[in-house]
């Protein structure tokens, strides 16, 4: 499994990187314009990203339009549908309104609250089919 971790959090990406590495190749990102050369140049090497962790509020470039970035990236290097990834959004921003524009505007996979731990974090991506059993 190939995961992409993107947050302009140092400590969310070493974080996430612990809780996470028995599942795959890791690579970080800490701003979206990093997040896009990153993707670009997995793609171009013909290898693509199974999961994608996304913060939403970041400087520059911001999660939700990064996502979308994506997306037409995967579609210009001609991945099949079943070859894209899935989109865990991340964020510390609790209030509907995001929710809502993250899981319809980004079609998120799952949303993920800040601060979470490695157990509640664990948990809600193997029950959303993000990570196995």
């Amino acid at each position: 499994m190939r995961l992409l971790l993107v947050d302009d959090d140092e400590r969310i990406l070493v974080l996430l990187q612990r809780y996470l590495s028995q599942y795959g190749e890791i690579q970080t990102a800490m701003s979206g314009e990093e997040a896009i050369r990153v993707f670009k140049s997995t793609h171009e090497n013909k290898q693509c990203f199974d999961v994608v962790f996304m913060d939403i509020n970041m400087p520059g470039i911001g999660g939700h339009e990064v996502v979308n970035e994506l997306r037409i990236l995967e579609k210009k290097f001609g991945f099949a549908e079943s070859a894209t990834f899935k989109l865990v959004m991340i964020s510390a921003y609790t209030e509907t309104i995001n929710l809502c524009k993250t899981l319809s505007y980004s079609n998120a996979d799952i949303y993920i609250t800040k601060p979470f731990t490695k157990k509640s974090l664990l948990s809600e991506l193997k029950k959303h089919n993000i990570l196995p059993e």
